[in-house]
């Protein structure tokens, strides 16, 4: 009988075993008897369990006893997403990706604690294969050994724009690889480097890398242990730069005087449509500081400055500069414990800012009449 939905594959799964079912599955497609396109709207193997999810397909792959999904990846436009769970899954997964008959475009490792084989075989993948355009390798421990590896390859790499590597425990030492990558990729659009330890030398590295980079338009460096040093990277970040459109630097502490040229920084930039400045701590100068960037920015659409302890009067500045700012859509400034009172013109910022679509100021205890949302 032809599938009716998730729940259907998953029992078959179950009670027929993987082998056979991937078999009659594969049979059914070939056939014309399933269009998995129409049938399901998010296709994808993953190797987990079968029971564990319902709104894809899953095949289990248990290292080279399972060898019928490799047919799968014949078929064209079908697997587009392949995630991987489990650490024995690695080099399986690897040795077939290596082909250029295969379709998936985004590879995802989950949470899965890697050795130095499974680098190797990850820096293989990027070396030979010509589909995948995205890399997610999120919390997978490879550290500066494992972006050594994956900068070679990336050296060679002609296809991929999308790389996730946080929370692997880089550091600095392993941003030199990263920033040998950006001046040599010239097609890499995305870059989440959060949760690791690269400190302010590892964005200055970063920084130099960018200078001869015109292909990066999306940057992500959350909770990297910057101080004040690193404020004044991303201040010179933004000064070049001339085609980063978005960049999230929250959850780090720059101290005053960092933000001051992070401030300078976007007053300079015609190119950045979002930054994410929330958890940085904004003091009276640094409010001072994005009251100038208001002033002088005329691409920024999307302003978080959420959970900063931004005070009255640095709240007030914010308000008052805005008044003169009419490119920003999205103004987020929730969760600052915000005080205000009559002085703060929440109103007259409105009544000037005629492009302004979202104004959060969830859990402010502002005074009656004057939260507006």
């Amino acid at each position: 009988q032809k599938p009716k939905g998730h729940r259907f594959i998953s029992s078959m799964a179950a009670s027929l075993g993987i082998d056979c079912m991937s078999e009659i599955f594969y049979q059914l497609i070939i056939q014309k008897s399933v269009d998995p396109k129409k049938e399901w709207k998010s296709w994808r193997l993953v190797s987990v369990p079968v029971k564990e999810r319902a709104d894809c397909i899953f095949l289990r792959t248990i290292g080279n006893e399972c060898q019928s999904f490799q047919k799968f990846f014949k078929i064209p436009h079908l697997v587009t997403l392949l995630e991987i769970r489990e650490l024995e899954d690695v080099m399986n997964v690897a040795n077939q990706l290596t082909n250029d008959y295969s379709t998936v475009t985004s590879l995802v490792f989950y949470e899965i604690y890697f050795k130095e084989n499974e680098s190797e075989a990850v820096g293989g993948i990027l070396k030979h294969n010509r589909s995948i355009t995205s890399l997610h390798l999120g919390y997978t421990n490879f550290g500066d050994e494992g972006v050594r590896v994956i900068g070679e390859a990336l050296m060679e790499n002609n296809t991929l724009t999308s790389l996730d590597i946080y929370g692997n425990n880089i550091t600095s030492r392993g941003m030199r690889v990263i920033g040998n990558v950006l001046k040599h990729n010239q097609c890499l659009k995305r870059l989440e480097l959060s949760e690791n330890p690269i400190g302010d030398e590892g964005i200055e590295i970063i920084r130099d890398g960018l200078k001869e980079n015109t292909s990066l338009t999306s940057l992500s460096l959350t909770y990297n242990d910057f101080g004040q040093k690193g404020g004044e990277a991303i201040g010179s970040i933004l000064e070049q730069s001339e085609h980063l459109t978005s960049l999230d630097v929250s959850n780090n502490d720059f101290e005053e005087e960092g933000l001051i040229k992070i401030g300078e920084g976007l007053a300079k930039n015609n190119s950045l449509i979002s930054i994410n400045l929330s958890c940085i701590s904004i003091g009276i100068k640094g409010a001072r500081a994005i009251v100038s960037m208001l002033e002088q920015n005329k691409s920024l659409t999307s302003l978080n400055l959420e959970k900063n302890e931004i005070s009255d009067e640095g709240f007030k500045l914010i308000v008052d500069g805005s008044t003169e700012n009419n490119y920003l859509t999205s103004f987020q400034l929730q969760l600052n414990s915000i005080k205000c009172n009559e002085e703060v013109d929440i109103d007259n910022m409105l009544k000037h800012n005629k492009c302004l679509v979202l104004l959060d100021l969830n859990r402010d205890p502002i005074g009656e009449g004057e939260k507006k949302n």
